[in-house]
């Protein structure tokens, strides 16, 4: 017998002597403490010179004052509660430690529930396809979301019917606190906070937890039509009717930046999730047909006043009306009133325009 197995055995002699001291059999309490200590089953100790030394029960009582007589069967209730959670017992309800066969706590044949998978498990590997696992394990909703969210991949059929989902859905707070109407609303990147933009030319910060008002970022002088979040949960920015942009630090709430290079209305605003240490970008698109590369330091927070500007208008009206950046964020793609797909690479190296998509009919936003 191994020394693990033997320590095992010595401990599980104690709880049970432990156990029967507080029952109703208190000669066999005496019987088997009389004999833990005849036989020296009891756990040894070792000395400050390395040698075994055997204890006797009043003596290991006295060092383990946290094991109590009950402590026996609230570990067997702990055990048949994890094993109920890791594993699908034959008939719900009706667990015992005296069972036998297909409903016995000792059955290592049944199948394991899968252990959940971080969303980051979930990320399309190899051309497209999700990883393997996911033909074996089943996935949580939540996982499968933020790995769509990452990479706009995932296995539909792992997902559950929208029905189902959308019948759980319950009005958790209303918030009231905007003079006009809000087309504007952002979590930030941990989820704890909302932000809100309105056409009162306020941006407000609201705590998802308990609803409260935490700040009200002043300085648009029309109304605020897109807000973003950096990747560090550190910038927003929000861009108006005014044709301007401003960024605000999340943590102090001061302004770091007022960027003024569009003409037009901001149609949206897009921070470049690309890690890059000595450069980032802030994108901004136009009812100027113009597409505003903004560069800026992540550790002073810096902005360039003159960004890299594509000018898309091809004739008179045309607007950039969205963007979106790709997981990585090495790409942007822009959609317009044109009817076409602008295709732009944003690292390595500066900004540059890759290829124009015309195959829509229609404006594209």
């Amino acid at each position: 017998m191994d020394s693990s197995r033997s320590r095992l055995d010595s401990e599980l002699l104690y709880l049970i002597s432990r156990y029967l001291s507080s029952g109703p059999c208190e000669r066999a309490a005496e019987a088997l403490k009389e004999e833990l200590e005849e036989k020296a089953l009891l756990p040894v100790r070792y000395d400050w010179t390395g040698c075994r030394r055997q204890q006797g029960l009043s003596t290991l009582t006295q060092q383990l004052p946290h094991i109590k007589p009950d402590h026996l069967p609230r570990l067997l209730e702990s055990f048949v509660h994890l094993w109920n959670n890791a594993c699908q017992p034959p008939v719900p309800g009706l667990t015992s430690l005296c069972n036998d066969g297909a409903l016995s706590l000792l059955d290592v044949t049944q199948d394991a529930r899968p252990i959940p998978r971080p969303a980051d498990a979930l990320l399309a590997v190899h051309h497209s396809r999700p990883a393997a696992y996911l033909e074996r394990h089943k996935t949580s909703l939540s996982s499968l979301l933020k790995a769509r969210q990452l990479t706009g991949v995932c296995s539909h059929k792992h997902m559950l019917e929208p029905t189902t989902f959308y019948s759980k859905f319950r009005k958790y707070r209303r918030l009231m606190g905007h003079l006009c109407a809000s087309y504007c609303v952002l979590y930030d990147r941990t989820g704890t906070r909302v932000f809100t933009g309105a056409d009162d030319c306020l941006l407000k910060i609201w705590s998802a937890q308990d609803g409260r008002l935490l700040s009200t970022l002043r300085g648009h002088q029309s109304e605020v039509a897109d807000i973003a979040v950096d990747l560090e949960n550190r910038l927003i920015a929000s861009g108006g009717c005014d044709k301007v942009i401003r960024v605000w630090d999340l943590q102090t709430r001061a302004p770091i930046a007022v960027l003024l290079g569009h003409s037009g209305v901001i149609t949206s605003l897009q921070f470049c999730p690309y890690p890059s240490r000595a450069i980032r970008y802030l994108v901004s698109t136009g009812a100027d047909g113009n597409v505003c590369f903004w560069e800026y330091n992540p550790t002073t927070f810096a902005f360039c006043p003159a960004p890299t500007k594509f000018v898309e208008r091809g004739k008179p009206g045309d607007q950039i009306l969205c963007s979106s950046f790709s997981a990585g964020g090495c790409l942007l793609v822009c959609g317009g009133t044109d009817h076409i797909v602008r295709l732009y690479q944003s690292h390595p190296g500066p900004p540059e325009r890759l290829a124009e998509l015309d195959g829509h009919t229609d404006r594209v936003q």
